[in-house]
């Protein structure tokens, strides 16, 4: 740049400084009675420190705004105005805000609608000073062909305006920008800018530009800018993102070209979705004579845009690097790989990478390969190889946390859309759970939800290149699994149950959430509770694997819970308890057992959040249990001769009739006790009650030892499985040690 240009960029900076930043004016009693945000300064002799006016949130429907607070000791007040048109001038105050410990404010924003906000703090004596400009716009969805003409564009609102004839002295023609509208489709990012004073220039060196920093301070390293040439060369008539690797001197590489085309006093460019970074983008529009950030003709203001797709990096479990590996420890091997079973995997590692979790536990690249052989490590598959979401927090050094999910059958599908819709405005991707139908078979499936348009869902799918929406799977969910960044809650604790049953869960205030056996609904009425199934399909379409119900608590509270187990079927089931306390440690406790329709399994949980602490699970088990244990276990194939069945029911049943007469017997001592005449005869009768009881429960234990003698003998003989024996076994040495 030569000595009168960067005298005349100085002297510009110097004018928009005074105009929007620095100089006080004193306030009238409306935006219209009071010089308008763009006009010269009134003279103050009383200096104010304004505000500077960040965008920290834009979402389909609003826009958050923060600024710093004034530090002066005069401060009065601050005044939030809002324009909604540059050219003419329409502004509106929004806010008076008299705290100056209160430094945001969220808007109303109608997508598609871009709004111009401005924050003035004012003194005492009703002097102000103006923060920073900045306009905020949410990109509105639309179907445009880049070809130069208009017409594609009509019935979008402009995005950014600009004034006309103030580009810089002696600027070629083409220069002067006045329109900027942007918008997007399911694949691209578009840009028209209008000019008005002549079509793109094809004669001087004119570069037309939309910069986009990670920060409003100006351009880093990382950051990118769009930029169109129309002048003779090899990129003439090309949109072409770039890359900052250097800002002084300045240096960018390309990372991606697609096309442009110059119109009648416009032109437009676009850039695949995915090339940009997503979220909360600052940006400006310039025509300039280098692609730097000096040497510009003529800029817009400075805006802050939300792209409707998040920057979720892409990972294909069908990778070379992975495909073929081994997913959990399903065998066998050569055939149960990530390709086939890894969709909720590597749509876990993309949610770890888009919250920066690159290296995981060891310091390894977090990809499929090293997170399954982490998964498998350190238990953190399911039974049947679903992934323990649960177990992130863990892998990424709490640096991610899983906050539960939503499944079709507990929760109303505008309930589960509403949480996903949510996250995805507040910048965090939702894997989906979805299905299909391969090779005649339906299968579950789970996609990375990465953005919203007006009827259907951007995703990332694992096991597909080309499928960019959930409309390719008929916009079908089934449930959500939702995801945090940071530390997480403190202490934690989820059942998992694999098994043809429902979970039912009673908190030590007699709150509830799973499925109530009274009544066979639905509840949920513990805080921070959620309810739900994890199920994986087959990705080559030859099967599923079986499904896990969820029932997870954040933050529970100290004491005695009640877990039920409801039978839904006849089968077996593998109850795990996971904890996690308050200093980080984790507890895992495995439970198996039988279940059938309609029977209801009942522990004792006894959970503790303080470290060194172990939370305690036992099943309440009597003897009618373990005889519904003996007659399930002869239908599932793990007692093979019915009359061992036979044997060991009748075993039992005369320790229940015992048991049944002991209590009875009980009761009626008691009833005399409470009608004796005097302390003697309540003694003896006492006594009595007591050697009675010693008697009853040595009967009863020597039948119940008699019982697992069978037990232990049976499978030796092929007649009793090894994992029915200790079912039984187990549950006749708790009656025994509680009777």
């Amino acid at each position: 740049m030569n000595t009168r240009s960067k005298f005349i960029f100085i002297s510009f900076l110097f004018l928009f400084l005074s105009y929007f930043i620095i100089s006080p004016v004193r306030a009238d009693d409306s935006f219209l009675n009071e010089p308008p945000f763009d006009s010269s300064p009134i003279a103050s002799s009383n200096p104010i420190t304004p505000s500077i006016l960040t965008i920290t949130n834009i979402t389909q429907d609003s826009v958050t705004l923060s600024w710093t607070k004034n530090p002066d000791p005069d401060f009065a007040y601050y005044r939030v105005l809002r324009v909604t048109s540059l050219v003419p001038s329409v502004g509106v105050y929004i806010a008076q805000i008299f705290n100056r410990d209160q430094t945001s404010f969220t808007d109303t924003l109608p997508q598609g609608t871009t709004y111009y906000y401005q924050i003035r703090t004012y003194n005492q004596s009703g002097e102000f000073v103006r923060s920073n400009f900045l306009g905020a716009l949410y990109v509105p969805q639309a179907n445009i062909t880049v070809d130069g003409s208009v017409s594609d564009w009509s019935g979008l609102n402009i995005s950014i305006q600009d004034y006309t004839n103030d580009k810089q002295p002696g600027s070629p023609l083409g220069t002067d920008i006045s329109n900027v509208y942007l918008a997007h489709d399911n694949q691209y990012f578009y840009v028209r800018m209008d000019l008005a004073d002549g079509p793109p220039n094809i004669q001087d060196v004119v570069y037309y530009s939309i910069t986009f920093d990670s920060r409003q301070e100006g351009p880093i390293v990382g950051d990118k800018y769009l930029r169109s040439q129309f002048f003779p060369g090899p990129e003439q008539n090309q949109s072409v993102l770039r890359q900052r690797t250097s800002i002084d001197p300045p240096q960018a590489i390309t990372i991606a070209t697609d096309i442009a085309a110059a119109g009648l006093n416009v032109l437009e460019m676009r850039v695949p979705l995915n090339k940009l970074d997503g979220g909360l983008l600052y940006f400006y529009v310039k025509a300039s004579t280098v692609p730097g950030p000096v040497g510009y003709y003529d800029g817009t203001v400075q805006m802050v845009i939300r792209l409707p797709i998040l920057p979720v990096p892409f990972y294909y479990q069908n990778d070379p690097l992975w495909a073929g590996e081994q997913y959990d420890h399903l065998t066998p091997a050569s055939t149960e790989t990530i390709s086939k079973w890894g969709c909720a995997l590597t749509s876990g590692v993309m949610v770890l990478r888009f919250h920066d979790v690159t290296t995981g536990a060891g310091g390894l690249d977090v990809n499929p390969s090293t997170l399954n052989a982490w998964l498998k490590e350190k238990d953190g598959y399911l039974v049947g190889g679903d992934v323990n979401f649960k177990s992130f927090k863990q892998y990424s050094d709490s640096r991610v946390f899983s906050t539960g999910g939503k499944d079709i059958e507990q929760y109303s599908l505008n309930q589960i859309i509403s949480t996903l819709n949510w996250d995805l405005n507040t910048g965090y991707p939702v894997i989906i759970k979805t299905e299909y139908i391969r090779n005649g078979i339906t299968t579950s499936h789970y996609v990375v939800a990465t953005g919203k348009t007006d009827d259907t869902w951007f995703i990332n799918d694992p096991v597909s290149i080309t499928k960019k929406t959930l409309a390719d799977y008929q916009n079908k969910i089934l449930g959500i699994r939702t995801f945090g960044r940071g530390v997480g809650p403190t202490n934690r604790v989820t059942f998992y149950i694999a098994s043809p049953a429902e979970l039912f869960l009673i908190d030590p205030l007699g709150k509830r959430i799973g499925i109530d056996p009274t009544t066979n609904q639905f509840v949920s009425e513990i805080l921070q509770s959620s309810y739900y199934e994890d199920e994986i399909g087959a990705d080559e379409g030859t099967g599923r694997i079986g499904p896990v119900k969820v029932l997870d608590i954040m933050e529970p509270i100290e004491g005695e819970y009640q877990l039920q187990i409801i039978g839904m079927a006849s089968g077996s089931y593998n109850l795990t308890a996971r904890t996690e306390d308050r200093g980080g440690g984790v507890q895992q406790i495995v439970v198996e057992g039988v279940i059938a329709k309609d029977i209801v399994s009942v522990f004792d949980v006894d959970y503790s959040s303080i470290p060194g602490i172990p939370t305690e699970i036992e099943r309440i088990i009597t003897v009618a249990d373990t005889v519904n244990d003996t007659e399930i276990n002869y239908e599932l194939g793990g007692i093979t001769q019915k009359f061992v069945k036979d044997i060991l029911i009748a075993k039992l049943k005369v320790a229940q009739k015992l048991q049944e007469q002991k209590e009875k017997q009980l009761e009626h001592f008691d009833e005399l006790i409470e009608k004796a005449k005097n302390l003697k005869a309540k003694q003896m009768i006492e006594k009595a009650k007591e050697n009675y009881e010693k008697a009853m429960n040595k009967a009863i234990t020597a039948i119940l030892k008699s019982f697992i003698k069978e037990a232990e003998i049976y499978p030796k003989k092929g007649w009793i499985t090894k994992q029915a024996s200790e079912i039984l076994i187990k549950d006749a040495n708790y009656i025994i040690g509680h009777l």
